[in-house]
């Protein structure tokens, strides 16, 4: 039993940390992206409605984290492995 919490909460940190990853390189991007869009333009504006695009991404992303940390704290709480 506690090989398979380990490997759970390994299997979760993974998943965290792909999650973060993702979210990180999004934002990057996204930012680089504006950069170059409202330097190639000379309009701010135009750039700020390109940022809208990346959102939903990291919306995505903040949920999964959401549901990795809610796994975390369910296995904590519950305490399987003492069962």
């Amino acid at each position: 039993m506690q090989t398979r919490v380990s490997l759970i909460f390994n299997l979760l940190n993974l998943l965290n940390l792909g999650s973060f990853m993702l979210n990180a390189g999004d934002l990057a991007v996204e930012y680089a992206y504006v950069t170059k869009l409202a330097e190639a333009t000379g309009n701010s504006d135009l750039a700020v409605v390109g940022l809208g695009s990346g959102f939903y991404v990291q919306v995505l992303c903040v949920a999964l984290q959401f549901i990795i940390c809610f796994g975390f704290a369910t296995l904590v709480l519950a305490k399987p492995w003492t069962k």
